[in-house]
């Protein structure tokens, strides 16, 4: 059976691009500050105001304080902004007062009501944050219906190797990061080229760990088959999935993988057959025994030890 994506989920595309949530670890922000030139640059996508501000108490050295609870998402890109201008930019409706100290680091207050109600310290970035790789000779493209996808990799010297089924958003890959970089330039001008985005690196296939508390006992649950298509399907987007046993391997539906087949270990169980454990014994304490749920297993990682943003979308 065919599955597209459903078109009311295509605006998502290109915010999962920008930002992919994997495992517990998202893709963070992009804040410079040039000390000699005080000017900022910001790149953010939907991320939190306090990962930001996280990100520029690290670069900046500065003292941030916002007023609790007020934490909207951003989405804003500018370079070398100069303070004010790249400070109102990250604000929004709120309110801010940047106070310089001659005993110590500026004071930043980021408010909704009054700076005195900016008691929420912000903390500095961890030095250890999770490096974000490019995939240095892929682009994904999104493209006007009606274009010619093959015709204009062809002039940029690319190859389509990917599609988000269901949209005019193509992976292209190139000999080289620097036949890459040179494209994204040309594509800037290209006609029917609705947007340009870099395809990343998505670490980590995580084995599956151990609960302290011990070994679990059996899930107990009983499929309820649904009638017609009113079904609930989890799809679980992870590693490959291995059988449950029992009258659990029910609950799966046929896998699909977007990365290749992979061949699973027998020795120990993979992280997305710890999931879906995890989802088949959430719904038995919650249903109280049966259930027409059932979980479509997607592998994004196949036999490879990464995967990237692109699979996943």
């Amino acid at each position: 059976m065919s599955r597209h994506v459903h078109p009311y989920l295509l605006p998502l595309i290109s915010c999962i691009l920008a930002c992919i949530v994997w495992s517990g670890v998202a893709v963070p922000p992009e804040v410079t500050y040039n000390r000699e030139t005080q000017q900022l640059s910001v790149n953010a996508t939907g991320q939190s105001l306090l990962a930001v501000l996280g990100q520029l108490t690290s670069q900046t050295g500065w003292l941030i304080f916002v007023e609790p609870e007020s934490n909207p998402a951003i989405t804003t890109n500018f370079k070398d902004a100069e303070i004010g201008a790249a400070l109102e930019s990250l604000v929004g409706n709120m309110n801010y007062a940047m106070i310089p100290q001659s005993d110590g680091p500026t004071k930043l207050f980021i408010f909704r009501t009054s700076r005195g109600n900016a008691t929420l310290q912000v903390r500095a970035a961890e030095d250890e944050t999770v490096t974000i790789r490019r995939v240095g000779n892929e682009l994904i493209v999104t493209v006007e219906p009606g274009t010619d996808i093959e015709a204009l990799a062809k002039k940029l010297g690319a190859k389509v190797t990917g599609q988000l089924e269901g949209t005019n958003t193509y992976r292209l890959t190139f000999e080289d990061d620097a036949a890459a970089d040179s494209a994204r330039t040309q594509l800037a001008g290209e006609p029917g080229v609705k947007r340009v985005d870099n395809n990343y690196v998505v670490d980590g296939r995580k084995p599956a760990q151990t609960v302290a508390q011990g070994p679990q006992p059996p899930v107990k649950l009983t499929l309820n088959p649904p009638s017609g298509n009113g079904g609930i399907i989890v799809g679980l987007v992870d590693t490959g999935v291995q059988r449950l046993g029992g009258d659990l391997d029910q609950f799966l539906l046929k896998p699909e993988s977007v990365s290749g087949d992979s061949a699973l270990p027998s020795d120990e169980l993979t992280h997305g057959t710890s999931m879906a454990e995890t989802i088949l014994r959430s719904i038995a304490l919650c249903s109280g025994g049966d259930t027409s749920i059932q979980i479509l297993p997607i592998d994004i990682y196949g036999s490879n030890p990464t995967t990237s943003s692109f699979a996943v979308a």
